[in-house]
């Protein structure tokens, strides 16, 4: 996992490339710590490689501390945190709210990307 800590201009190019979960979060907020925890889990596990068609290709997980940045929180429509993007190349194609376990996670980011075609 990754603490995104550059330029709000990077971003864009650090999520551009392969499969992205972004997780938005805050130091205050006691469900993305929760979140957090489990998507640890989940990347050391390697549970997001089943998100990729052919169940092979790595899945980064990208930390976006919207305090830091909330012109990320805006350019994204962040209303509410915890929130999981899950974007493919630079297209979003699922996203999550609140605090889930793995089950939770895997589900609402698998529907929504059936949703939008994926």
């Amino acid at each position: 996992m990754i603490d995104f800590t550059g330029d709000p201009k990077d971003f864009w190019t650090a999520t551009a490339t392969g499969d992205v979960v972004i997780d938005f979060w805050a130091p205050w907020c006691k469900p993305c710590k929760i979140l957090g925890r489990t998507l640890e889990v989940m990347e050391e596990q390697g549970t997001f490689k089943a998100l990729n068609e052919f169940g092979t290709a790595s899945v980064r997980v990208i930390r976006v501390n919207i305090d830091d940045y909330p012109e990320l929180k805006e350019e994204y429509n962040i209303t509410s945190i915890p929130c999981l993007v899950y974007k493919k190349s630079t297209k979003e194609v699922a996203r999550s709210l609140g605090a889930k376990t793995q089950a939770g996670i895997m589900e609402a980011l698998t529907a929504d990307a059936k949703e939008f075609g994926w």
